[in-house]
């Protein structure tokens, strides 16, 4: 039987809780019964860099932003590197998934997009840019409480890709410069992109953009094929669509202006 990892007293539980790009995700607890959210990846060949400067990890420790959640610690081991933050309960993805392909009613929605904002300031104002942000991102603390991940794009100069397909409900809520994997071009504007698309998705029941990649072009073996064929196709059905909105539509005119600057492909 496989012995339980320790991070000093913390003992993480097995089986991880998800994976994604970058992380492998555990549930923590102390001898003190205490839960934990934390992330485990490994650093890359060769790399010695700090994952966080000092100030930013301080800022992350002692934060009063309700709405970002609060970083415990970082501990390395070799090359494994662990994020211990906050135990959150479940995330805006999970929520959404309760209520199907129904609308939040719009007050409902724009108190937890208020909240979603208030988390991305603390970010924006310490020059952290999300790049891949989506519904998994935003946490739920408490009951109708949420509040904002660490960015794992944070650690990708420091820390190895996993062999992770991205999903096509996660690269819905990529901005097209994202999808193009275009560098030069992304910016705390591609994260406005994003958050228009989770508001969106939470005022209608469904992302903004949708892309289905015809069968014949996946592959059961290769995962990058595969998302590397669902980028161009979401990218290019973006260009060529852009932004719809279902009729009848029954929101206030500001609210329909908002989304609209948040999603114009060209914001200039």
């Amino acid at each position: 039987m496989k012995s339980a990892q320790k991070l000093g007293d913390i003992t993480l539980w097995e089986p991880p809780e998800s994976k994604s790009a970058f992380a492998t995700n555990y549930k923590g607890v102390n001898p003190k019964g205490m839960l934990f959210s934390i992330k485990h990846m490994t650093r890359l060949e060769g790399s010695y860099q700090q994952p966080l400067s000092d100030i930013l990890k301080d800022k992350l420790i002692k934060h009063e932003n309700t709405h970002v959640v609060k970083l415990v610690d970082i501990v390395e081991q070799d090359k494994n590197l662990y994020l211990i933050t906050e135990w959150t309960t479940s995330t805006l993805s999970k929520k959404l998934q309760a209520y199907g392909d129904v609308p939040m009613q719009e007050l409902d929605a724009l108190t937890v997009f208020l909240q979603i904002l208030i988390g991305y300031k603390f970010f924006i104002e310490n020059g952290v840019v999300f790049k891949t942000l989506g519904l998994n991102n935003v946490l739920e603390s408490s009951p109708e409480h949420f509040c904002l991940s660490l960015p794992s794009g944070m650690f990708r100069d420091v820390c190895a890709f996993n062999n992770v397909e991205t999903q096509a409900d996660d690269l819905c809520y990529f901005a097209p410069e994202v999808l193009e994997e275009n560098s030069q071009k992304i910016s705390e504007r591609s994260d406005i992109w994003s958050l228009g698309c989770i508001l969106y998705r939470m005022l209608f029941g469904r992302p903004p953009f949708v892309y289905k990649v015809p069968d014949r072009f996946l592959s059961f073996s290769d995962r990058s094929r595969n998302e590397k064929y669902r980028r161009i196709g979401l990218r290019h059905y973006i260009l060529s669509v852009g932004l719809q909105f279902p009729s009848p539509m029954n929101l206030d005119p500001i609210v329909v202006d908002l989304l609209k600057k948040m999603l114009a492909i060209d914001p200039s």
